[in-house]
């Protein structure tokens, strides 16, 4: 199965189409069991025989596994304890199971309400991805490492479906966010949601300490900007720090420098880059290295940072009620709001795939799978009620975001006053329009990465001055290249 636009065929001219493909089970560069020497052949001449053979940029390209849409009349899948209080999720399973009555589906709850993403449910996933066994859909954001798990063979492609599904169209969803889930020629992981390093301020506070917001024009600029009004900032008696509490471990993220090229499988493919980006971002590690120590936390709105006497909220993980809300909240009682981004190095904008989805390659449900999917992406599904997008993200829906912004802004917005007092503004669209230009500006998307938390420890004892850059550089080169190669 070629996996490029130009050698994709339609299987008919409605709907979804039961496909089958001819190209055996996947096998990947990190073995599960002895590699068929006769598969590989037939492999390569499938590919040859496409005309399509994979980009002389990917190293080992992972096999298609076949596809199969053959109704079936059953759904398997896992929600983590404390997630099952999300009425998302379920919320799609009552859609899912109204649409289609003949579907007998299984939802198996794992871990405690109070268990973080580390506990029952991920080594529950984690175990039976690696096995190849498990739930039809796999909720991948609590996966250790996605990567691990496309690698192994543990998802399944999903362009072909895609291709075939007349009634579902890409162009409806962000399409940057989206394709984050492309790796090695196949789509593998679907986002529902996503996350911007917003940078989201007042106008009065910036100009005390001296920050000018025009020179926040790529990651260097910023926290050049950054470290020149630390002086000032800190004069503050109430000052707690700049930015939001994620911006530490994920800067290289933010600052899109990649610590591994997976595809090539390089590491450290930028070095250059990423030393201007490390030497732009420590005179703010004496700030960010003390979050832990701090009591006091920014509670998740930019009304409660104004408060609190913070300068700067750059926060990773705002969500879209929060950030909007806020927005106008500012306007009303008076203060200039300011709504900007924490760039990339090279002045683009990087945004990052919160909750997302994939199928099990061994799913004998892919149909049921598929359509659970798209209830997940379905505009009703991403805005309004269900925390799928709203809560901690952004939804990968276009129309979700336009219409929340409707619900949001409306004419009868609740405003909180300092004084107490409670009022009703009304926000033109005029307002909304930066908001909607921010998410549209979005040039690069990248999935959760377990390689940075190896560059925080690497690096720590340059930014704290205890070793040479190069001397860590080093040290992140080893960890990186063991990390790769088990």
């Amino acid at each position: 199965m070629c996996r490029t636009s130009m050698c994709r065929t339609r299987m008919g001219s409605g709907g979804l189409k039961k496909r089958r493909s001819d190209i055996p089970a996947r096998t990947t560069r990190k073995r599960l069991g002895a590699v068929s020497l006769a598969a590989a052949l037939l492999m390569g001449l499938l590919l040859v025989v496409a005309g399509c053979q994979p980009s002389n940029n990917i190293v080992n390209p992972i096999p298609d596994t076949p596809i199969d849409l053959t109704p079936t009349d059953e759904l398997v899948l896992y929600l983590p304890g404390y997630q099952f209080l999300d009425p998302g999720f379920m919320a799609a399973v009552k859609a899912f199971e109204n649409t289609y009555p003949g579907v007998k589906v299984t939802v198996e709850v794992i871990g405690a309400p109070d268990r973080v993403p580390e506990g029952d449910y991920q080594t529950r996933i984690n175990t039976e991805a690696m096995a190849g066994t498990g739930p039809d859909v796999f909720l991948t954001s609590y996966f250790f490492d996605m990567y691990e798990t496309m690698e192994l063979g543990a998802y399944l492609n999903l362009e072909p479906i895609i291709a075939e599904d007349e009634d579902f169209a890409l162009e409806d969803y962000n399409g940057t966010v989206m394709d984050a889930g492309v790796y090695k020629g196949g789509r593998y992981i679907i986002p529902l949601k996503y996350y911007l390093p917003i940078l989201l301020t007042e106008q009065g506070i910036l100009d005390d300490i001296g920050f000018d917001i025009a020179q926040d024009v790529n990651f260097i600029s910023f926290f050049n900007e950054v470290a020149d009004s630390l002086p000032k900032a800190r004069e503050n008696p109430s000052f707690i720090r700049l930015l939001g509490d994620r911006i530490a471990y994920e800067f290289t993220q933010i600052a899109g420098v990649s610590l591994i090229d997976r595809e090539r499988e390089i590491i450290l493919p930028d070095e250059k880059g990423l030393r201007a980006v490390c030497e732009s971002y420590k005179p703010y590690w004496v700030i960010d290295s003390l979050r832990d120590d701090q009591a006091t936390t920014f509670g998740g709105n930019v009304w409660s940072v104004i408060q609190e006497g913070a300068i700067v909220f750059g926060e990773y993980q705002l969500d879209i009620f929060n950030t909007v809300f806020d927005l106008s909240q500012m306007k009303a009682t008076g203060y200039t709001p300011v709504l900007s981004a924490i760039r990339r190095a090279d002045g683009g904008l990087n945004a990052s795939v919160g909750q997302s989805v994939a199928i099990r390659a061994g799913s004998p449900n892919q149909l049921n799978a598929w359509r659970y999917i798209k209830i997940l992406l379905s505009e009703s599904m991403q805005n309004g009620g269900s925390d799928i997008a709203r809560s901690c993200g952004f939804p990968v829906n276009k129309a979700a975001l336009r219409r929340e912004l409707d619900g949001i802004l409306k004419e009868d917005t609740l405003i909180n006053t300092p004084e107490g007092k409670r009022i009703f503004q009304a926000v033109p669209w005029s307002d909304k329009e930066p908001y909607l230009v921010l998410h549209e500006s979005i040039t690069s998307c990248t999935l959760p990465d377990m390689a940075t938390n190896w560059l925080y420890s690497s690096m720590k004892p340059w930014f704290d001055g205890k070793k040479s850059y190069e001397d860590c550089l080093e040290d992140l080169r080893q960890r990186l290249t063991l990390y790769f190669s088990e």
